[in-house]
């Protein structure tokens, strides 16, 4: 898996923990993008870093009000 794909996530958490929810769900939203389409197994590391992707997008969109983006993640 790439250090970068780590890295966005990383710095998806710092922003969240800093309640800077909008630019977390950038980061969340490239790291998603990115890993979205990729063959994945249920043992990859990869498919465990695009679900990550989507709960920590989903709770940044309960946290900003946007209840049907966080419900449709």
């Amino acid at each position: 898996m790439s250090d970068s794909l780590i890295e966005l996530k990383n710095r998806g958490n710092q922003l969240f923990k800093e309640e800077n929810f909008e630019d977390a769900l950038v980061q969340y939203s490239t790291l998603i993008d990115t890993l979205s389409g990729k063959h994945c197994t249920k043992n990859d590391e990869t498919l465990l870093l695009l679900f990550t992707g989507l709960c920590n997008r989903a709770l940044c969109y309960t946290k900003m009000g946007k209840f049907e983006e966080a419900v449709a993640d």
